[in-house]
This record gives C-alpha cells, sequence and structure tokens, in this order.
C-alpha cells in the first residue's frame, strides 16, 4: 500500500494478536538511509536480540552472540565465526574459516535462513519484514535464500512494502498479497470517533477532515489530533464546539502541512524532533544529548513530551534509549520544516560527532558519515567514506550495494572544487566501480565502459600509468567480447606506444596478450602463435603475472589457452592439449579462482574439439563447483552453462546440450557479447540437425554468417560454411549443389587461414560426400595430401575418421 495507508499498523495489530500465543518473532526494519547497506535491517535484528550495548566490548558482544545462538537451537560451529564477521566483530576466537569473500557470504546468507529453520523446529516463527522497498540487495538475496526452506515450516512471514517494490514469490501457492485500501467516509468518521473518545466533532470540521485525508489513515489521524490540540474548538460534554466561525486556514490541507502544525504547537521540544529527523527515522539518546541545545533533566523531559504526542516511540530508558520517529512521513515532516541553513549546521554536527566519538559508525557504517557530510555540503569530506563503503561491499561481495556507494561517491565527488585531488580521487572511484559492474554484470555490460571511459582520460593527463595500463587492458577485453577488433587493435596501439615510452616490458606484455587474443579471434591463427612465441620468451617462468588486476587474468596459463585455440586450427591437436594441461597446472596455484575457472572451460573446448569428452566434462564440472563455491553467478550461468551444452551435444544428448548452450549464449548476448558465437552456432546446428530441424539449423548458421561478415570474427567461419554443407546436405530435401558449394568454401576459407585443421574436416566432408556419389578417386586426391600434412594427433576424432575415410577410398 502506499505511504500512510496503515500497513505499520496492521503489523502491530497482529503482534499484539499474537501476544498469547507462543512463538518468536523476528523484526527487519528496512531503511532508506541504508538501502546500499548489505544486511543492514538484518544486523540491526541481531544487535537488538543479542542485547548488544555501545559500551560492550568486542569480547562482551561475541558472548551475547553466543548465547542468542545457543538459545535458538542453530549449531554453533562455522555459524559463530561467520555471524561475528557479518556484525563486524573479531573472530580470532574461532578456527579460521578459510572461506573466499563469495564463498562467505553465501555460507551467511545460508546460516540466516538456516537460524530461521532452527527456530521453527521447536515453535511457530513470525518473520516481519517491514517497508521492504527500501531493502537492501544482500538482504533480498537472504529473504531468496529463506522462503523454500521455510515453506512446510510453521512459519509466518510478513512483508510490508509500497507499490513500486514487486516481490518476486508473488502468485506461489503459499504467497498472500494483500493491497490496501483508502478508507471511504464511513470508516474515516470512524476513525476520527475513536481519536476523540467519542466526542462528535462539529460537522464543518469534521467534513473538512475527511474531505482533505481522502482516506488515507495516517493524514485521518495526524489532522485530527492537529485539529484538537488548536485553539479554535473546546470540548463540552459529549461533544466539541467552535468558539466562533471556522477560520478559513484552520485545518491543514496535506499531510505535511498537519504534522508541521503539530510540530509548531510545540515549540520547546520542536528542536529536538528535528535534529532526531536529521539523524534518521530512529537516534539515539546518546547521539541526540551530544547535538541537542539542552542537557540533562531539560532532555529528557522534552523526550518525554515528545513521546507523548505519539509522533515518536521509545524503546529502552536513558542513556541508552533508542527513538523511532512514528512514520517515515513524520520524519520527512520535521526535516523538512527545519531551514535548510540549520539543516545543513545539524548534519555537519552530526558527522563530527560520528567521526570524532562513534568509531563503530566509521567502520561499520561509513555511508551514514558520508550521507552527512553530503547533506552538510562537505562533499570533499563525504567522498572517502562513500568509496570506504563501496570497498566493504566490494569486499563482502554485495555488488549491488558497491554500484550503489561508488556511483553516489562519483557524483558527489563532482560538486567539489575542480583541482587534482578531486581528478585522483575520481579515477579511483571508477577503477572500483568498474571493478563492481563487471563483476555484476559481466565483461562486455556497457555500464563498465561508461564508468571506465572518463578515467582514462584522466589517467593520461595525471601520469598514472599503472592505472591507465590495467584500463587499456580493460578495454582491449571490453571490445574483444564484442568482437570490435578495430577498438581492440587502437587499444594495442595506444599499449604499444605507452610501452615504448615507458620502457616497460609489463606492458609489452599486455600488449601481447591483447594481440594473441585478438589474432585467434580473427582467424589469424599463424600471426597468433608467433605473438605467442614472443609473449612466452619475454614471461618469467617463476611468477606468477596478472596482465591487470581488473581482469584478473594471469599471463603464463593464460597465453597457453590462448595459443591452443590456434594450434587445433593450425593442426597440432597434440601441442594443444599440451598447452592447456600446463597452462591448466600454472593456473591452479597461480592466481584467483576467476582466473581458473575460465582456465577450465576454456581449456575443455579444445579437448572438445579433440574429442576428448570425458576429460572435458570433468573440467567443465570442476568450474562448475569452483563458481558455485565462489558465487561466481555470471560465470556460472553463462560461461559453464556454454561448454557444459556443448560437451552434451558432442555426446550425443542433442536435446538437452541445445538447450544448455542455447541459455548460456542467451546471457551471453544480453550483456552484449559477441565473442564465440559463430562458434557456439556450429554446435548448436549440429544438434538441430540430429533433432530434424533443419529450418532452424539454417537460422543458426545464418546469424553466424551475419556476425563474422560484419564484425570479421572469423575464427569458425570455415566450421560455419561446412555447416552449411551438412545442413543442405542432410535435410529431409537434400541440395547436393548447395552442399558442394558450402564444402569448397570451406575449405578455400581454412587454406587461407593456414589452419590445416579446419581444412581436415572440410576435407573430410566433401571427400564423403564424393564417395557417395562415387568420385573416389576425386576424394582421395582431395583428403590424402591433407592428411598427409599431419605429424601428430592421429588418436584425435577427426584424424581417426579421416583414416577411416581414406581406407574407403583407397
Amino acid at each position: 500500500g502506499e505511504p500512510g495507508i496503515g500497513k505499520s499498523r496492521l503489523v502491530s495489530a497482529l503482534r499484539e494478536h499474537l501476544e498469547a500465543d507462543p512463538h518468536r518473532q523476528l523484526r527487519y526494519q528496512c531503511s532508506p538511509y541504508h538501502m546500499n547497506s548489505a544486511l543492514f535491517p538484518v544486523i540491526a535484528q541481531y544487535e537488538r536480540s543479542a542485547g548488544f550495548a555501545r559500551d560492550d566490548s568486542p569480547e562482551q558482544k561475541l558472548d551475547k552472540l553466543k548465547s542468542l545462538l545457543l538459545g535458538s537451537g542453530v549449531p554453533l560451529g562455522q555459524t559463530q565465526a561467520l555471524f561475528a564477521a557479518m556484525l563486524s566483530l573479531p573472530v580470532d576466537r574461532y578456527p579460521p574459516l578459510n572461506l573466499s569473500p563469495q564463498q562467505q557470504k553465501a555460507k551467511t546468507l545460508k546460516a540466516l535462513a538456516g537460524q530461521v529453520e532452527a527456530l521453527a523446529q521447536h515453535q511457530s516463527v513470525v518473520v516481519v519484514i517491514e517497508d521492504a522497498h527500501w531493502i537492501d540487495p544482500t538482504t533480498q538475496e537472504m529473504l531468496d535464500v529463506l522462503l523454500p526452506r521455510v515453506q512446510s515450516l510453521p512459519v509466518l512471514l510478513v512483508l510490508t512494502y509500497r507499490p513500486e517494490y514487486t516481490p518476486a514469490w508473488i502468485g506461489q501457492p503459499n504467497a498472500i498479497s494483500l493491497t490496501l485500501s483508502r478508507l471511504n467516509r464511513r470508516q474515516g468518521a470512524q476513525l476520527v470517533a475513536e481519536l476523540t473518545d467519542g466526542k462528535a466533532l462539529p460537522p464543518e470540521v469534521l467534513e473538512e477532515i475527511l474531505v482533505h485525508t481522502d482516506g488515507v489513515p495516517l493524514f485521518v489521524e495526524e489532522l485530527t489530533k492537529s485539529v484538537l490540540e488548536s485553539k479554535f474548538m473546546r470540548s463540552a460534554d459529549d461533544r466539541y464546539v467552535l468558539d466562533g466561525p471556522l477560520p478559513a486556514l484552520a485545518i491543514p490541507t496535506t499531510l505535511r502541512d498537519s504534522l508541521v502544525a503539530r510540530l509548531d504547537r510545540l515549540a520547546p521540544i520542536r528542536e529536538i524532533a528535528q535534529i532526531g529527523a536529521c539523524i534518521g527515522r530512529e537516534f539515539s539518546y546518546e547521539l541526540l544529548a551530544a547535538l541537542s541545545p539542552v542537557r540533562g533533566v531539560q532532555l529528557d523531559t522534552a523526550l518525554e513530551q515528545l513521546t507523548r504526542t505519539g509522533l515518536v516511540f521509545q524503546r529502552g530508558t536513558p542513556p541508552d534509549a533508542l527513538y523511532t520517529f512514528k512514520h517515515a512521513l513524520v520524519q520527512d515532516a520535521a526535516y523538512d520544516s527545519l531551514l535548510k541553513s540549520k539543516r545543513s549546521h545539524v548534519h555537519a554536527q552530526i558527522a563530527q560527532q560520528l567521526e570524532e566519538n562513534f568509531s563503530y559508525a566509521i567502520a561499520n557504517e561509513p555511508e551514514v558519515l558520508a550521507l552527512h557530510f553530503a547533506r552538510a555540503g562537505l562533499h570533499e569530506r563525504a567522498v572517502p567514506y562513500w568509496m570506504q563503503a563501496g570497498q566493504r561491499a566490494l569486499h563482502r561481495v554485495a555488488l549491488s550495494e558497491a554500484v550503489g556507494h561508488l556511483s553516489t561517491a562519483l557524483s558527489v565527488n563532482e560538486r567539489a572544487p575542480a583541482s587534482i585531488a578531486r581528478d585522483r580521487q575520481e579515477l579511483d572511484i571508477r577503477m572500483l566501480l568498474t571493478k563492481a559492474h563487471q563483476s555484476l554484470l559481466g565483461w562486455p555490460a556497457t555500464q563498465v565502459i561508461q564508468a571506465l571511459e572518463p578515467a582514462r582520460d584522466i589517467a593520461v593527463r595525471l601520469g598514472e600509468h599503472k592505472k591507465l595500463v590495467a584500463m587499456l587492458s580493460y578495454f582491449g577485453a571490453y571490445y574483444l567480447d564484442r568482437s570490435d577488433f578495430a577498438g581492440a587493435e587502437n587499444v594495442i596501439e595506444q599499449l604499444r606506444a605507452l610501452a615504448e615510452s615507458l620502457s616497460s616490458p609489463l606492458i609489452l606484455m599486455a600488449v601481447q596478450t591483447m594481440e594473441i587474443a585478438t589474432r585467434s579471434y580473427m582467424g589469424e591463427f599463424r600471426q597468433a602463435r608467433q605473438a605467442t612465441d614472443r609473449l612466452l620468451l619475454r614471461v618469467d617462468a617463476d611468477e606468477p603475472l596478472l596482465a591487470s588486476p581488473i581482469l584478473n587474468y594471469e599471463v603464463r596459463s593464460g597465453t597457453r589457452l590462448w595459443s591452443a585455440m590456434g594450434l587445433m586450427s593450425l593442426g597440432y591437436p597434440d601441442q594443444a592439449r599440451q598447452a592447456v594441461l600446463d597452462g591448466l597446472q600454472l593456473a591452479r596455484p597461480a592466481g584467483p579462482a576467476f582466473h581458473l575457472v575460465w582456465c577450465l572451460n576454456f581449456g575443455s573446448g579444445t579437448l572438445l574439439r579433440r574429442g576428448e569428452t570425458r576429460l572435458a566434462r570433468e573440467w567443465i564440472a570442476e568450474a562448475q563447483s569452483l563458481a558455485r563455491e565462489h558465487a561466481m553467478t555470471f560465470m556460472l550461468d553463462c560461461q559453464v552453462s556454454t561448454y557444459h551444452g556443448w560437451a552434451l551435444i558432442e555426446d550425443g544428448d542433442y536435446e538437452e546440450g541445445y538447450g544448455e548452450l542455447t541459455r548460456g549464449q542467451s546471457l551471453w548476448r544480453n550483456t552484449g557479447g559477441v565473442s564465440g558465437l559463430p562458434g557456439q552456432n556450429t554446435c548448436r546446428a549440429r544438434a538441430l540437425i540430429a533433432l530434424g530441424r533443419f529450418d532452424e539449423a539454417r537460422q543458426v548458421l545464418e546469424d553466424a554468417l551475419e556476425i563474422i561478415n560484419r564484425t570479421g570474427h572469423r575464427a569458425a567461419e570455415a566450421e560455419v560454411h561446412r555447416m552449411v554443407g551438412e545442413v543442405n546436405l542432410r535435410a529431409s530435401t537434400p541440395d547436393i549443389q548447395g552442399a558442394t558449394a558450402a564444402y569448397l568454401k570451406s575449405l578455400e576459407v581454412a587454406r587461407a587461414q593456414e589452419a590445416k585443421g579446419l581444412e581436415l574436416r572440410a576435407a573430410s566432408s566433401l571427400a564423403s560426400l564424393w564417395r557417395d556419389q562415387g568420385k573416389r578417386r576425386d576424394a582421395h586426391e582431395l583428403l590424402a595430401p591433407v592428411y598427409d600434412w599431419f605429424t601428430e594427433g592421429f588418436d584425435t576424432r577427426d584424424l581417426r575418421e579421416a583414416k577411416a575415410l581414406l581406407a574407403q577410398l583407397a
């Protein structure tokens, strides 16, 4: 329902209704101040439930956490360490987690869901999530993990949210959606009567209330209270009467005006409410006392008066009390009633107090300090805290939150006066934002390049060569993934010029790495091999080197994987196999898990081309396990899925393999990715031919040729033409002439590329057709010289099949 419609009041009534029944209740309050604070409502709930006090030592808090977990029935084990880390407490007293950030996040979300599950084993559980329209992405992920686990348990999950939030589980059989409508006139009048204790208002006053509030319960309540507190009516027995004609502007016409009018009549305590509103929907006595113009008894008295109005609720007793505005709209009204200049001053005071006396806030909620500094107009002081919040979110693999914090940092940084310091800060923000976007959306996502493009000019201007190399490496990868080879070659030239001007062998390695990939995709396999040989001569055999920290790419292993692609096409399948084995061996200890997953997948492609499907599937399974373990959703859903589908097709499981490959490919296309699509389409076409879906196979191959002709992505061009021949030959109405022409075109392309591996396939297909046409001599004369050229790989599928065909033609 809309704001003020009564969502929170209904939840409160539900909780009161359930008080007599034994149950456990978990309450998560989302906040507009913390939409990018990972697990904010969860952390707040745990701190409340455990009874953390501000002056508790870390050890005391850990003891309280242990007691809480013991009381919930959760097996302690690793859970204590996971929750301690979530609550930013030291984890030294527990055995080391030895988990990557991705693993730790995934296990934490499962443990949170597991606690609800454990509680539900003993009694009913009510989980209340209020204002879910402000939920942070990681808490949303926690919900997505929780829901499937509680479907058969005595758990009631209640969410309140405004219309802009759309729950993913709407429509499920165990989910009910209740849309709250406004009150009609009769209901509105009934609510007014309850607020006046049954004493009737003058008819014209009641009419004004009902007209202005338009059935919004909160507005009905506040406007009625505002009228009761006014001076134009008096109580007389069972009713209120006017002292004279109803003044024209006596009754506020908006909820905000009504709330401001109430605050104005509370002049002695209005400033306390305004300061509290600047702090947030919830504020502590301790922080308020540090900012208030009154102290001690005066402050306590003012707060007592404020809570009696019903505008603010109190939990606990001073100095440990917490105060919460009755509704976000109440906080907004108190906040808006403060002059802008005064507001800025209060925000500056809040930020200063947090920075000097609340170290917990700096360590665990840097975004709160950033917000107050920004609202105070102190943008230069706000930006480092936004960056700190973004880095913290990145470390916790809260990627959406990281993007939010860093995007805010960028916009706030732009408001600071122009300076070299501002430019350096922008460069650092954009580097972090690039990493967050890439991890969240994939390599070719346009958001990545939009974040990075302006940073390149800044890095050039500031002479930040190391960062410039990292960015250019990413630009190259971005262009490669989109098969924009002109863009990639432009980046190669920029890097080459940079390497020469700085006499940097490391930059030259980045150049050659990119050149290998570019030449390979363009079908220039000989040039790619030459670049590989040059690079491997330069790389220190004893030290792994990252080409780019953004790309998570390790030179020695990655180069061997790229070389294998060209070696297979050039006709050296055994050397290709050894290259992927060597590359994988180097990747295991050398670099990040991301790179190992890429190596396993990319290397399995070489094995599949050799016909080694069993080993390839072992590698793909390992990549799948690693991607799951490290929460690499994009790698899992896109790359692993693509290679798994290819392997299934090679094993003859055409239906499932086609579906799996197509799903992975669709995700890649959605990010803007193009590289690899022509080769994948030849595999999809093979599955469609086997399934008798020839028209679809033609469409898939036409798509591949369109990509080739548009982009110059020619690595699989010969194979695409060969598969066109296969479709023409095997269709329900064979086109022999079309098949012959396509095979000849495949031969032409393969020979131009000096790709003996691809030439062998094309020659075998055409020789097989000629054999069936009785042209045995022509077939033998075509295939024999190609087969005789080979000096290795005789155990591969292609060479075994070619040998068998030559035996038939002899």
